[in-house]
C-alpha cells in the first residue's frame, strides 16, 4: 500500500504542507488496515477509530481518504469504489440501554470454541479499553499475581484492576510479546470485533461492537456506584464531556 499511497500523492498538486497532512492521514489509515485488501469492514472499523476526534478533523481526513480510494478503484487496484462518510451525529445524542443479560451473566462459566472471544468480551466489560489499546498490550503489561494491567503511552499510563479469574486468563494465553499476537506481529482490530461477534452469536447474546461493550463497561460501573470522574480516569479519557450523557444511568 505504500506504493499506491506515493503514487496517489504524486499525481496530485499538492503543497508541500498539504501532502505531509495527506501522507498522515493515509499512513494511518495503511497502519488501521495491517497493510490488508481494502474491504468495508476494516474501512468501518478505521472510521470508528476517528470518533473522538472533532467532525472538522474527521472531515479532513476523510476527504484525503476518499480521494485515495477513488485513486485506488480508478487505477484498477480495487475491484470496488468505497467511500466512507461521517457517522449520523444522532447515534452521539444519546447512549443504549444497558444489556442486563449481558452484564449478569458469569462469562468464564460459559463453554465456549471462541475463548479469545470470551477473553475480549471480558476484558472490555471489566476495563472499557478500546480495541486499539487491546491489540498493543504486551506480556510485560499484565502483572497476574497483582492482578494489575498497564494500559497507555508513557506519561499517560494507567493502571487497571482485574478479576482473578479474567487476570488467569490473560496470564493463560501464548507466552509472546504480545498478549494478543499472530506470527510476532498484534493482531488488528477486525479480528477483535469478529471474535468478539463469533463468541456472543455462539451465546445467544445481543450483539455487541468493542465500542458498545466500552458503553456496558460504563453502565456496570456507574450501577455498582462508581462515579463519572473515576470511570473517565479509568478510560484514559482527560474530561468528562463525552460520558456526561451517561449521568442519569447512576
Amino acid at each position: 500500500m505504500k506504493d499506491w499511497i506515493e503514487a496517489f500523492l504524486d499525481s496530485k498538486r499538492l503543497s508541500a504542507n498539504t501532502r505531509a497532512a495527506y501522507s498522515s492521514d493515509l499512513q494511518q489509515l495503511a497502519k488501521s488496515l495491517q497493510g490488508a485488501v481494502v474491504d468495508e469492514l476494516g474501512l468501518k472499523l478505521y472510521r470508528d477509530s476517528l470518533a473522538q476526534l472533532s467532525v472538522t478533523a474527521q472531515r479532513r481526513k476523510l476527504s484525503a481518504i476518499n480521494q485515495f480510494l477513488l485513486f485506488l478503484y480508478e487505477e484498477g487496484h480495487s475491484d470496488q469504489y468505497h467511500r466512507l462518510t461521517l457517522p449520523p451525529l444522532e447515534r452521539k445524542e444519546e447512549p443504549s440501554t444497558p444489556d442486563r443479560t449481558l452484564l449478569a451473566k458469569d462469562l468464564f462459566e460459559t463453554v465456549t470454541q471462541y475463548p479469545q472471544g470470551q477473553i475480549l468480551v471480558a476484558l472490555i466489560l471489566e476495563t472499557g479499553l478500546q480495541a486499539t489499546e487491546i491489540i498493543q498490550l504486551e506480556r510485560t503489561d499484565l502483572q497476574p499475581a497483582l492482578r494489575l494491567l498497564q494500559v497507555g503511552q508513557s506519561g499517560r499510563r494507567r493502571v487497571l484492576e482485574l478479576s482473578p479469574r479474567l487476570s488467569q486468563a490473560l496470564d493463560q494465553t501464548s507466552q509472546t510479546s504480545y498478549i494478543f499476537e499472530h506470527q510476532g506481529k498484534p493482531y488488528t482490530r477486525q479480528w477483535v470485533f469478529l471474535q468478539i461477534k463469533a463468541y456472543l452469536e455462539e451465546q445467544g447474546l445481543v450483539p455487541h461492537s468493542p465500542q458498545s461493550l466500552r458503553e456496558q463497561y460504563i453502565f456496570k460501573e456507574l450501577q455498582a456506584g462508581v462515579g463519572l470522574l473515576t470511570i473517565a480516569d479509568n478510560l484514559g479519557l482527560r474530561s468528562l464531556h463525552s460520558i456526561e450523557k451517561y449521568r442519569k444511568w447512576k
